[in-house]
């Protein structure tokens, strides 16, 4: 029974691994820094809706630095 546990648990382990390595490598053309995925304008609604107090200038800033 004890030989069945850790052979599954080490399958899961191993099928885990690698389709999250696969997944990894799937999503290459994907950069963090690409600001393509959106822009501030199509932002701006919903940072002026979390940030209402906030000037633009401020709302750009924070956006650009996290995004």
């Amino acid at each position: 029974m004890k030989k069945i546990l850790v052979s599954l648990l080490g399958a899961t382990i191993i099928i885990g691994g690698a389709a999250t390595y696969t997944f990894a490598h799937s999503n290459e053309s994907f950069n963090v820094n690409d600001h393509h995925r959106f822009n501030y304008e199509e932002m701006k609604p919903y940072i002026q809706e979390m940030h209402p107090n906030w000037s633009s200038q401020e709302q750009r800033e924070m956006f650009e630095f996290c995004h």
